[in-house]
């Protein structure tokens, strides 16, 4: 098999990788395609050539020094071979520095070195051709031309016979700068040689030089001079920022040529990526630039959503899914989540990595460290895609190469995906009402104008055969309709209202992007994220997806209530508490430790891709009430009476001033140490602290540590409090105070009480502690969710 693999190398054309430096656009031939995984056969084949290139320098520095001690070989002609010596071990530098590249130990392809790498492994060739006639040249002079020739030092005669040697090295080397041949007598000799023997030919261009038309150019490439701008740190969600900051002259060229160069890195040209966003204000004019900055960076594919309109989980579905046969090395996602948008509202930009999912911190670190020192970005403004109609554009990039943008219908293939997970007949047979006699099952969903409105409108109207007056704000609008696609109780009032008059089996909204979900049931029954998820993962195996698959484990973010832990327990299964941010989940569904997870921030999603998934959350509902033959309400009832009820909620205290909302986390983390042992009550209820702390995650699958990511408070009897500052809005901070009081599965006289009254005597505790009103001033949160 390695013999076979050789074999396929030696009879495959070389590849060549583009470099550029100062405006100097080149290629060197390498050994293998540098983007393809480096094997175990290739190691091996590196690592003997760096043993037989260091034996050859080795011999060749004591070939020079016989050649030059020697009196066996006259004058002339030891200055020829120590010339042809010195190319040589040029060349054998050169190599050396490519088997580098090709292992992957240098990264920094657009460098002075590696075009001068280039030039001496081209001319190693010529070299390798033409020493043997200077040589036969000089002994011609010696035994035909010139008499007396061994008596003197004709150092003519090594100039000229040298010139063999250096002049077609010269030419072939610096002609390839411009990535082009000159046609010469040894260009031309060069070309046989390779075809016969590297089977390079078929990579070089040959300009026919009788020809009197001007060479065919293409889209040329500009560098743009810039200077860095404060503030661009990627949150979890990728950098967020007011519209206003985007627009500025620079900053999101500057944001998007950092973000291509630390989320692709070396293998930044050749490469795929899908982009698209929510199509909130400004996504078309950034789609604009990240398909021309692409271009000028050597990418070879972008995979475009029409209008530049995909939703998170349609994107993270792209990039696993792969496109015309190639791996996709990730995407580019213009969106700020549930923020409001707008021309005064928020933008966002974010990278996802090459397994669909968020960028973990080591790459948004390396993202924010180049921009806080870049000095330039590369850019084709001459290339004009139209990225509003579906179809493929090619393009020839000068200096580059070819580019594509393909650009594709932005809601088949995240159908497809969802049909391939669901049984959507069993789902079309209950909201038609063959499951109960003829009743129809009716849903009242809310995109909120948001990305999901298309996705909705395709799988519930024209595939399920939900009423389309059912589904509400299914346009998505540059800002919301002026709205906050935020679904929670405050923002998504309307829906709450409406699901109150009980003509409704089923609510649902959406956010912004499509990755959030809230979800209630008739007469506005609530069913809170955590509580949602723990249903899903108790019903799992209704829905047929996971019935083909084995089930490993559940996973839910630290400020989450823990009603998923109750589940995991009873079926025997692992759960792990990690911080907030979707990234962390996608490390453990990589290492097949989870299947299924979810945030307290209404985020629900499983291991079909990378991100949550709004649409999901509410297919997988749709397909447990459909196999269960209950209502919402009935479901979570008797959930709690199997397991329990985590009440649950979050005070959020948005546009906090900065200085007060730092001093209420230093103050309440001064404390911890001191609350463990100690009873706190409130109404007539009394906790006892077992644990008080910031919380740290240490990553099972990397070994990663995240530090800090949370004051934590946690009862004995499995009730908590959680206070988080986030960071991920444009303006202000934003504390938030998260409760989770459980009642026991026993305590039947409180455990169906509203909501409000359960969690009325943590809250009080809660607030009494960090001094809320005392550091911020707000007698009243913005949101309770």
């Amino acid at each position: 098999m390695v013999f076979d693999e050789i074999k396929t190398l030696l009879n495959s054309p070389v590849p060549l990788v583009s470099g550029k430096w100062n405006n100097i656009s080149f290629d060197v031939p390498i050994l293998v395609d540098i983007n393809q995984p480096v094997t175990f056969t290739l190691k091996c084949i590196y690592f003997f050539e760096i043993i037989c290139i260091i034996g050859a320098i080795f011999f060749m520095s004591y070939f020079t020094h016989f050649i030059n001690s020697s009196s066996v070989f006259h004058k002339n002609l030891q200055y020829i071979l120590v010339i042809e010596v010195v190319f040589f071990m040029f060349g054998e530098f050169s190599r050396f520095h490519l088997l580098l590249v090709q292992l992957k130990f240098i990264e920094d392809l657009d460098s002075p070195l590696f075009l001068i790498s280039g030039i001496f492994r081209l001319e190693h060739f010529g070299m390798s051709l033409c020493g043997i006639p200077a040589i036969a040249i000089e002994r011609s002079f010696a035994t035909f031309y010139v008499h007396d020739y061994e008596a003197k030092n004709r150092y003519w005669i090594a100039i000229f016979s040298s010139s063999f040697i250096l002049i077609p090295c010269v030419v072939l080397g610096t002609s390839n700068v411009s990535g082009q041949f000159i046609i010469s007598l040894f260009d031309l000799i060069l070309a046989l040689y390779v075809m016969s023997t590297n089977n390079l030919a078929d990579k070089i261009v040959i300009v026919d030089q009788t020809s009197t038309d001007p060479p065919e150019m293409g889209i040329a490439v500009v560098e743009v001079a810039t200077k860095p701008f404060a503030g661009q740190k990627p949150g979890t969600s990728g950098l967020r920022k007011r519209v206003p900051e985007f627009q500025q002259q620079h900053y999101t060229e500057n944001f998007i040529q950092a973000t291509i160069d630390a989320g692709l890195g070396a293998k930044k040209r050749g490469s795929q990526l899908v982009v698209g966003g929510d199509g909130r204000f400004l996504s078309i004019e950034a789609t604009n630039v990240i398909i021309k900055i692409a271009a000028a960076n050597g990418l070879s594919r972008l995979i475009v959503g029409q209008n530049g309109f995909l939703s998170t989980p349609a994107v993270s579905n792209l990039i696993r899914k792969g496109h015309a046969g190639k791996i996709v090395d990730g995407g580019i996602i213009l969106t700020a989540s549930h923020n409001p948008g707008g021309p005064k509202g928020d933008f966002g930009i974010k990278f996802n990595c090459e397994n669909g999912g968020p960028a973990p911190d080591h790459v948004t670190n390396s993202i924010y460290d180049i921009t806080t020192k870049i000095s330039k970005y590369s850019i084709a403004r001459d290339l004009e895609c139209d990225f509003t109609t579906v179809g493929t554009y090619e393009y020839d990039i000068d200096g580059v190469g070819h580019f594509t943008v393909d650009v594709i219908d932005s809601v088949t293939e995240y159908v497809n995906l969802m049909q391939s997970i669901f049984d959507f007949s069993k789902i079309k047979s209950l909201l038609s009402g063959d499951l109960s006699g003829g009743k129809k099952f009716r849903v009242l969903l809310d995109s909120m104008h948001g990305a999901t409105g298309p996705y909705i409108s395709t799988i519930l109207a024209d595939i399920l055969g939900a009423d389309s007056k059912d589904l509400l704000r299914t346009v998505p609008k540059p800002d919301f309709g002026g709205g906050h696609p935020d679904p929670n109780l405050t923002y998504a009032k309307a829906l709450v209202d409406q699901l109150k008059n009980g003509e409704h089996d089923l609510g649902a909204a959406f956010d912004g992007d499509g990755d959030r979900n809230m979800i209630l049931g008739r007469n506005g029954f609530f069913v809170t994220p955590s509580d949602s998820l723990a249903v899903i993962a108790d019903n799992i195996n209704s829905i047929p997806y996971f019935q083909s698959r084995k089930v490993e484990g559940f996973a839910r973010s630290m400020p989450t209530a823990g009603a998923v832990d109750l589940v995991a327990k009873a079926k025997g299964l692992q759960v792990y508490e990690t911080p907030t941010g979707w990234k962390y989940f996608g490390n453990l569904m990589d290492a097949g430790k989870i299947a299924l997870c979810g945030e307290e921030s209404f985020g629900t999603g499983s291991d079909h891709i990378r991100e949550k998934d709004g649409v999901w959350a509410l297919l997988a509902w749709l397909q447990i009430l459909a196999d269960k033959k209950q209502s919402v309400e009935e479901i979570v009832n008797n959930h709690w009476k199997k397991y329990g009820r985590n009440v649950f909620t979050r005070y959020d205290y948005e546009n906090v001033d900065a200085a007060g909302a730092n001093l209420l986390m230093t103050f309440l983390e001064a404390q911890l140490p001191a609350l463990v042992g100690r009873d706190l009550s409130a109404n007539g209820f009394t906790y006892k602290v077992a644990v008080a702390d910031n919380f740290q995650y240490n990553d099972p699958v990397d070994g990663s540590v995240s530090t800090r990511q949370g004051l934590r408070i946690v009862f004995e009897d499995g009730s908590r409090l959680v206070f988080r500052l986030s960071g991920t809005g444009s303006a202000g901070a934003t504390i938030r105070l998260y409760v989770d009081s459980y009642i026991p599965a026993s305590d039947s006289q409180r455990l169906l009480q509203p909501a409000q009254d359960l969690l009325k005597p943590l809250v009080l505790i809660a607030l009494e502690t960090c001094k809320m009103e005392q550091f911020t001033n707000r007698k009243a949160p913005t949101v309770i969710t």
